[in-house]
């Protein structure tokens, strides 16, 4: 009949973007980069670089500082 259409059960409001998930989930399985490196690659993933990897590192440790901090003294 030529009818399209999609849907979505997601909530793009709280999406959070693929490399900071994944520099997330490294973070908190206790691993880093070289880890991240293999499972993507085992997945056959694209994978960021380590320089960027750490940039996004440093990211999520200086949000994760400033609502520690905030917590504290709310």
């Amino acid at each position: 009949c030529g009818l399209q259409g999609s849907f979505s059960s997601d909530n793009n409001e709280n999406n959070v973007e693929v490399n900071t998930a994944g520099v997330c989930g490294a973070i908190a399985n206790g691993s880093g980069y070289s880890q991240l490196f293999e499972f993507c690659t085992a997945l056959d993933i694209p994978v960021m670089s380590e320089k960027i990897y750490l940039s996004y590192q440093n990211n999520v440790m200086n949000n994760a500082k400033d609502l520690a901090t905030k917590s504290c003294f709310a």
